[in-house]
Parts: structure tokens; C-alpha cells; sequence
């Protein structure tokens, strides 16, 4: 069976990202990181503070981190179809180097003035765990149906809005 909308759209651009060697993968991953520390050092006030604010940028923490975590599949060994071998010990393993990555954001934003939360550590590893764990279903190996795959990953989506949002209220 042919995958189809929001299935497809995810293998297509997996498909593109695992041309990248894992070397250059790699090499990516430690850039990305780099832009998210430059990016902690940066004061952004857009007038009074107002929970929508506060939502929009505790919300975006999800692209970052969620990026760093599919960066980071893509430096593991490849399976059938080129595609990374996520078995749970991985998937797992990505979420925690990702969290870490998310602790060390936190204290280094504690040095350059900005406030730093273990909430916004809560959604840098809701991100990491929802994209890791759909790249993990979105393999030939696993083959999740379009429905189960579109579930999972609607739900993680909604999983990080929340994360981000008690971030908000928190901070608010």
C-alpha cells in the first residue's frame, strides 16, 4: 500500500535527509547546536509580556529541538532502505542526548541574563521524543499505517503545544 498525504509528505522528506552521509549529519547536528547557543544569547522584548508571547516562545523550542533530534537519527547506522536503525535503546538515547542538550541551553541562558526553565527542558524533550519516536514508525522496518502514523504523529504534536503551553503559564 502507497503512502498518502501526511505519511507520504514525512517518508518523501526522509527520503531527501538520508542522502545526507552521517558524517555530514554530524557536522550538522554540532551547527544546529550552535545556532540554539548563539540564539540563548539573545534578548528579544516585543513589548509587555502577555501569555501569548510567553506561548510563542516557549512554542519555539519545539522546532528547534525537534530538528536537533532528527538531525541526530540521521548520524545513526542505516537499515533496509537507507533508513536509521531506531530500535527503542536509540530512540531513547536521542531524546536523552536531546534533553541534555535542552539542560545545558537552560544554564548557559542562566549566564547571558535570560531566565532559564526546567519547563522549557520539559518541551525541548517532548519535541525530541515526538520526532524521534515518528521517524522510528515512519521506517519500511516498522511500517505504521497511514492512520497510526498520522495519530502519532498529530498526537505528539499536541503532547508538545501542551508542554510549551504549562512552560507559559509557568514563566508567566
Amino acid at each position: 500500500m502507497r503512502a498518502t498525504g501526511l505519511a507520504a509528505i514525512l517518508r518523501g522528506t526522509g527520503r531527501i535527509l538520508l542522502r545526507l552521509p552521517r558524517g555530514l549529519a554530524l557536522i550538522l547536528a554540532l551547527a544546529w547546536l550552535a545556532l540554539i547557543w548563539f540564539l540563548s544569547e539573545q534578548k528579544v522584548e516585543l513589548g509587555p509580556r502577555s501569555l501569548l508571547w510567553a506561548f510563542l516562545s516557549n512554542g519555539a523550542h519545539i522546532p528547534l529541538f525537534g530538528l536537533l533530534a532528527l538531525i541526530l537519527c540521521l548520524t545513526l547506522k542505516r537499515g533496509a532502505g537507507g533508513w536509521p536503525r531506531l530500535p527503542g535503546k536509540h530512540v531513547l538515547g536521542i531524546v536523552v542526548c536531546v534533553a541534555c542538550a535542552g539542560i545545558l541551553d537552560e544554564w548557559h541562558q542562566s549566564w547571558t541574563g535570560r531566565h532559564a526553565s526546567i519547563m522549557d527542558v520539559l518541551t525541548d524533550t517532548s519535541a525530541a521524543a515526538w520526532v524521534a519516536s515518528v521517524a522510528a514508525a515512519s521506517s519500511p522496518l516498522f511500517m505504521l499505517d497511514r492512520a497510526k502514523l498520522q495519530r502519532r504523529f498529530w498526537g505528539g504534536l499536541v503532547c508538545c503545544l501542551a508542554a510549551a503551553f504549562l512552560a507559559s503559564i509557568t514563566a508567566f
